[in-house]
């Protein structure tokens, strides 16, 4: 059985794959998303346990997609937590202004990545 499924955000492949495999070895179920597109339609989909959304991508940042994922009825409950080279307090505050549940700055420590998960699908379990 799964400890719950994941759906990772970020426009660079290596990125996303570095992630799903760190998490499937924690033994979630990772789906992947490469925009904004892919990230809202995926959502809707696949309904996920939580989301982890980068803020840097081309067309949509990831505020724009937690703004919509917020709004839209079948996916506002759904967690996001933000993993991000941005480090700026403007950048987190707009994060938690957009919806977001949690925030990460990349580089970021495996250890740390886990626990904001396991925390964040507790909390809204």
């Amino acid at each position: 059985m799964s400890a719950g499924r994941i759906l990772v955000v970020d426009d660079e492949d290596r990125v996303r794959e570095m992630i799903e495999f760190r998490l499937s070895m924690y033994g979630y179920e990772v789906i992947q998303a490469a925009n904004g597109q892919e990230a809202l339609a995926s959502a809707v989909e696949h309904e996920p346990d939580l989301v982890l959304l980068d803020i840097m991508m081309e067309e949509q940042d990831g505020f724009k997609v937690c703004s919509r994922l917020k709004k839209n009825e079948n996916t506002k409950d759904i967690p996001i937590v933000m993993l991000t080279a941005k480090a700026e307090a403007k950048d987190v505050m707009r994060a938690f202004e957009c919806g977001a549940d949690d925030y990460i700055v990349k580089p970021y420590e495996p250890t740390v990545l886990r626990e904001k998960i396991e925390r964040n699908l507790r909390i809204n379990a």
